[in-house]
């Protein structure tokens, strides 16, 4: 596999983690082996994932609607990441209507790059 397509494919599973509603239900509360958080969410896509650096570096490998989608992805969360200070509280970000928002920009993506089902 090359490496824009592990790459590609390690950023399709972490935002699915971002899109999927009963898994963040599971993890961000205790009630799974998986353990995670609002924060890890964001530090596996945008930190550990470097979201941006893969679209500066592939982008005329993406169709114009995935291009559009990355971009929606990217300034939804950025937005959503800038009303908060500190550690983001799992149980208001899940109750957040504009993390709902966050949820279903992320499964558009997944959509545009016909990855899995949408939540």
């Amino acid at each position: 596999m090359k490496e824009s397509e592990t790459w590609l494919s390690e950023i399709l599973v972490a935002v699915r983690h971002i899109a999927d509603r009963p898994y963040q239900e599971q993890a961000w509360f205790g009630k799974s082996y998986e353990i995670s958080s609002p924060d890890e969410v964001y530090c596996e896509l945008l930190d550990n994932l470097n979201f941006e650096l893969y679209l500066q570096r592939f982008r005329s490998t993406l169709t114009t609607e995935q291009a559009a989608a990355w971009l929606d992805l990217q300034i939804g969360m950025d937005q959503f990441a800038s009303k908060y200070v500190g550690q983001m509280d799992p149980y208001i970000v899940f109750s957040d209507p504009r993390w709902i928002d966050v949820q279903a920009t992320a499964s558009a993506f997944l959509a545009a790059f016909d990855y899995g089902s949408t939540f």
